[in-house]
């Protein structure tokens, strides 16, 4: 009876946020389906009636860079895109048809392919629904080599929301070395003529998040990135973990060098302490360090985006390096507390592939073939959360570079 009860009382919550998003206009959309979204995550729901809060789009499979660690530049990759119609190195109008009708619901639709996505040549279109929408809430990674004065102005007056730029380190040299093509000062002078026009126009958009992937050769860089990212007025600086995709690069992986790791991300905390930047630790990088040094569960901290919250890396008071580590470890925790992407998040990839991340091995359906719901509501999505509620990690989620099948205590295949 107390099982019904409850239930019921679920059920009445749910109805009443989900007439609240079909009754929602402009912005409110977003609000009123990140609230649904949660409800149905607490209530362990496996169908879902919301859609995505994070929808991250590849728009295309071509860039202006040639990044050393990046898997677009591998012989392998580049002979599988050549042997392509030029056509199909972007998504296709199916595709693109289907993410301007999502546009409205997510916190954060992000246009980050495997290239650049200033390359896109439909990101014009995109810009101009988005605007037409007032739903606030376009992002895009980019690697800002190619923003021009011109473009600068186009991102800011067209509400870009949240810019991602990628800048692994404040050496010049090292920055060439691992971003081949790019130029350091010329993504200094894009992040300046975007600034300027935020100043002249009186928009405080698009913020901007120093997004960072370190190996051994940048990973001395970490703590001074956070004076670059503090100079170049960005709001938050993720500190994320190389994927070894370029088999070359295996020995600065940073797995084989745990000790550096942990002393650059401690002096990186505390450079940060006091100013005015959020320092994000990426969830890969907080399990291998778990991992590897043994750390202890300490401090339970909610669930967020990455699985556990990112805010305690504000630095918001001197704390111990002990206390630091501690509040990193993702030991113990249920799965769904170290993720929940199979409910808030959809990646999808230029292929048309409608998948739950950019690591697992998983296909939710083919947006070329199948609608969205028919995707985001099908067997295999379905069946995800449910492994994930049952604490038992499939076998698309192991092995992969998030490292979430690290010392844990449910159940795999």
């Amino acid at each position: 009876m107390v099982s019904a009860l409850r239930e019921a009382v679920r059920w009445g919550k749910r109805q009443r946020l989900l007439l609240r998003l079909w009754r929602a206009r402009g912005e409110e959309i977003k609000h009123a389906n990140a609230a649904l979204n949660w409800r149905e995550f607490w209530h362990g729901r496996d169908r879902l009636e919301s859609f995505p809060r994070i929808v991250q789009v590849g728009t295309n499979w071509t860039c202006n860079l040639k990044c050393n660690f990046c898997r677009l530049t591998l012989d392998s990759t580049q002979q599988q895109l050549k042997a392509l119609p030029k056509n199909e190195l972007e998504i296709s109008p199916r595709v693109l048809e289907q993410v301007l009708e999502l546009m409205p619901y997510p916190e954060m639709m992000t246009l980050t392919p495997l290239g650049e996505p200033l390359l896109y040549t439909k990101v014009g279109r995109i810009l101009e629904r988005h605007r037409q929408l007032g739903c606030r809430n376009l992002a895009m990674t980019t690697n800002a080599n190619l923003i021009t004065e011109d473009r600068a102005r186009l991102i800011v007056e067209g509400g870009v929301s949240h810019l991602f730029v990628s800048i692994d380190s404040d050496d010049p040299e090292i920055y060439a070395a691992m971003r081949v093509r790019g130029d350091l000062a010329q993504v200094e002078s894009a992040l300046e003529a975007i600034n300027r026009w935020k100043d002249r126009l009186g928009s405080p958009t698009p913020t901007m998040t120093l997004a960072s992937t370190f190996m051994e050769r940048n990973v001395r860089q970490m703590p001074s990135l956070v004076d670059f990212a503090v100079r170049h007025r960005f709001n938050s600086y993720s500190v994320q973990l190389m994927e070894v995709e370029n088999p070359e690069l295996e020995a600065e992986f940073l797995g084989h060098h745990v000790e550096l790791t942990r002393e650059m991300v401690l002096a990186t905390l505390a450079r940060a302490e006091g100013r005015p930047i959020e320092v994000k630790i990426h969830l890969a990088l907080r399990n291998l360090l778990t991992n590897a040094l043994s750390l202890p569960e300490q401090h339970r901290v909610d669930s967020c985006s990455e699985g556990v919250t990112d805010n305690f890396w504000n630095g918001a008071e001197p704390e111990s390096a002990g206390r630091r580590l501690g509040e990193l470890s993702t030991r113990g925790r249920h799965l769904t507390e170290k993720c929940h992407y199979p409910w808030y998040f959809l990646l999808i990839d230029t292929d048309g592939d409608a998948r739950p991340c950019c690591w697992a091995a998983q296909s939710f359906g083919n947006l070329n073939r199948v609608s969205f719901d028919e995707a985001w509501n099908g067997p295999e999505a379905v069946a995800m959360r449910r492994n994930f509620l049952n604490n038992h990690i499939p076998k698309s989620c192991q092995g992969k570079h998030c490292r979430v099948d690290l010392d844990h205590a449910g159940t795999m295949e």
